[in-house]
């Protein structure tokens, strides 16, 4: 069952972060249920939806909107997995570890990100139905 537009969860990515476009291209093409709308925290839907506070202070990290709940950090790739099928599934089983480990893991990679994989100057949607999922 697809839920409308206006009631999605969005999951907000750093927009400029090569990792980040990939994870969410991967997230895309799980989401057989269409559960997902996605939006940059660079772009307009994140500045109306999420306050400058929780935007400056999680610097560049994942943050998932849910019915007026924020999720940051490893919380929020972990619950986004959660609602997704098969394998996916399986890693929110890491919601076992404690919070301060998981998100020091998180740190760790967000600090490597851009020497890893590299910086984008606009996130890559390639096909109309991946543009459908994108909010502005």
């Amino acid at each position: 069952m697809t839920l409308p537009v206006a009631t999605k969860p969005i999951v907000f990515f750093d927009g400029q972060c090569g990792m980040c476009d990939y994870f969410i291209k991967l997230i895309a093409r799980a989401d057989r249920n269409h559960i997902f709308m996605f939006a940059p925290l660079q772009g307009e839907t994140a500045k109306s939806k999420i306050s400058d506070v929780i935007l400056e202070s999680q610097g560049g990290t994942m943050v998932y909107l849910d019915q007026d709940r924020i999720y940051t950090r490893s919380d929020a790739v972990l619950i986004i997995c959660s609602r997704l099928s098969g394998k996916w599934r399986l890693l929110s089983a890491a919601l076992i570890i404690p919070r301060p480990i998981r998100d020091a893991v998180y740190r760790f990679i967000a600090i490597n990100r851009y020497r890893w994989i590299g910086q984008t100057a606009a996130c890559r949607i390639s096909s109309a139905e991946e543009r459908a999922l994108f909010l502005p």
